[in-house]
């Protein structure tokens, strides 16, 4: 039976657990940094809905009044 051992050379093919750490790290910021930005998509969205939502109440009470004081008027 013979028995085969792995001898490493000097540099390895994995990454060291450092490496791999600040690997994680800038994925996990660059994941953070994308839902933050999602984030504020959605937010200037709600914001735009908001202000149309709120003009387009203002047209219709404008249009209510308008309509009152036709019926006013005869």
């Amino acid at each position: 039976m013979v028995l085969i051992l792995n001898v490493k050379s000097g540099a390895s093919k994995e990454p060291n657990k450092e490496e791999k750490w600040d690997a994680q790290r800038r994925e996990y910021e660059r994941r953070i940094q994308e839902a933050e930005q999602r984030a504020e998509k959605a937010e200037q969205r709600a914001d735009k809905e908001e202000r149309e939502r709120k003009n387009l109440e203002i047209q219709l009470s404008l249009v209510q009044y308008r309509s009152r004081n036709k019926r006013r008027k005869k």
